[in-house]
């Protein structure tokens, strides 16, 4: 495992996959789906891969090539701030909205409405912006060597 995080930050969150593709020092890598996800009784209502396996896109910290067994990095910092915009602050908004127009005069079910309307806003949002909050959230591909991979 990179000691390039762990000193500075706390330990990466690490997932395994295979490279699909490899462009411009960008890795595609589809993650493996996990075991216990097939005996999570939420694994269909999970936001992490719904149960199957899904591609990322990885800065290649080592060479690369399409088929090779990958670990994914990503620093703690990295999550939490995932964890914020995709979940945090969504819920700061509805919460918001909802108390502000119910002070203003609107009945509950205007202000819960109205309240559920912003989040399609607020992640179409999210969504034109996601190049420029990829900025925030790097994940690294390295190699997996043999002794490595039956550790993780």
């Amino acid at each position: 495992m990179s000691n390039e995080y762990i000193s500075k930050r706390g330990r990466p969150i690490v997932h395994t996959g295979v490279a699909t593709r490899v462009e411009g020092g960008v890795a595609s890598v589809e993650i493996e789906k996990l075991s216990a996800c097939d005996a999570c009784r939420a694994k269909l209502l999970c936001v992490g891969g719904h149960g199957r396996a899904g591609l990322i896109s990885a800065e290649c910290r080592e060479p690369l090539g399409p088929g090779d067994r990958v670990r994914l990095e990503m620093p703690p910092a990295a999550g939490w701030f995932a964890v914020l915009i995709a979940f945090g602050l969504p819920f700061i908004l509805l919460v918001t909205t909802f108390f502000t127009l119910e002070a203003h005069g609107a009945g509950e079910l205007v202000a819960g409405l109205t309240a559920l309307l912003v989040l399609p806003v607020y992640y179409g949002m999210v969504y034109t912006q996601r190049n420029r909050l990829a900025r925030f959230v790097h994940i690294g591909a390295y190699r997996m060597t043999p002794d490595e991979r039956g550790t993780l």
